[in-house]
């Protein structure tokens, strides 16, 4: 049998094993391809592959109902040279492969995110988690009970974040989140623009405000997103508004936040708590929803 054939039906047997099976095989020319799942409905196409012959040949792989990639790398096999060059450079091979799976994964997803986005609907404004948190909902949109958060890099989208009823939320797999952020407002405006972690703080910054705010969605991407828009608006004034983890050890909110704030030389500001706050308050949102005037503890 050609290699290429046996390569194939490899990948095709790891797609069974997780219930994928396109209908006219795996064609491994690096397109993204889209084929039925069973048991899906009939005209839908939630399956997915991508495949390349490289050294190792290698696929990503999934369904877009169930959600999440799975990936399929060509085993190494036994090499009769197996020195320790020869072993260092098979592994540099098998990261690389890796590295393209990802960056390939990463491509699908923000496909994915573009068509669920256009589907969903602008927000009412009535979803039980904004009413929690009292703030608008600007550019969010729903879909299925959920708000949809865009998320951008580089004035892309490549992910979205979505949120339910109770505040859980949770990202598309296998896309791009490191270096991604949200944006309310314009970030051509003038003046100062803020970087903060969730989506709820910047609504609750901008109400504050009345500037544009980006949010990171998580702390440890505070420094990414902060470099990021510091290189592409290079005479925007930044401050970074971090969240208060005071119950949490190190306190990451304020640890990453000033990691950022250095970065960009940018100024940093932490709410700052009335006397009587609970210590279950850790954001500026926290401390809006706690004092409903709370500018004077910005």
């Amino acid at each position: 049998m050609n290699d290429s054939i046996s390569i194939i039906h490899s990948c095709e047997k790891a797609m069974a094993n997780e219930g994928l099976y396109p209908r006219d095989g795996v064609v491994a020319d690096g397109a993204l391809h889209r084929f039925r799942v069973e048991g899906d409905k009939p005209h839908s196409r939630n399956g997915w592959y991508v495949m390349h012959l490289d050294s190792p040949a290698w696929a990503a792989f999934g369904s877009w109902r169930v959600g999440g990639v799975r990936y399929w790398f060509e085993a190494s096999g036994n090499n009769s040279q197996s020195t320790s060059f020869c072993d260092s450079y098979q592994r540099k091979k098998e990261r690389d492969a890796r590295d393209k799976a990802v960056l390939q994964s990463q491509k699908v997803t923000a496909i994915r995110a573009k068509e669920i986005w256009m589907a969903s609907s602008a927000s009412s404004g009535r979803h039980p988690y904004l009413s929690v948190k009292k703030v608008e909902p600007h550019n969010l949109r729903e879909r299925g009970g959920q708000l949809v958060v865009p998320l951008f890099k580089e004035k892309k989208l490549v992910n979205l974040q979505f949120i339910n009823e109770r505040g859980d939320k949770y990202f598309l797999k296998g896309g791009v989140v490191k270096g991604a952020c949200s944006v309310i407002g314009d970030l051509s405006s003038s003046g100062p623009a803020y970087i903060c972690e969730g989506w709820a703080t910047a609504a609750t910054l901008h109400k504050m405000t009345s500037h544009t705010v980006v949010c990171a969605m998580n702390a440890s991407n505070l420094v990414k997103v902060a470099k990021s828009l510091a290189a592409q608006y290079p005479h925007k004034k930044f401050v970074i508004a971090a969240d208060d983890d005071r119950n949490t050890d190190g306190n990451p909110g304020i640890a990453y936040a000033e990691k950022a704030a250095k970065a960009i030389g940018a100024k940093l500001v932490i709410p700052k708590w009335p006397p009587d706050a609970p210590s279950t308050l850790t954001d500026f949102n926290d401390l809006f929803c706690y004092l409903e005037d709370a500018h004077e503890y910005l």
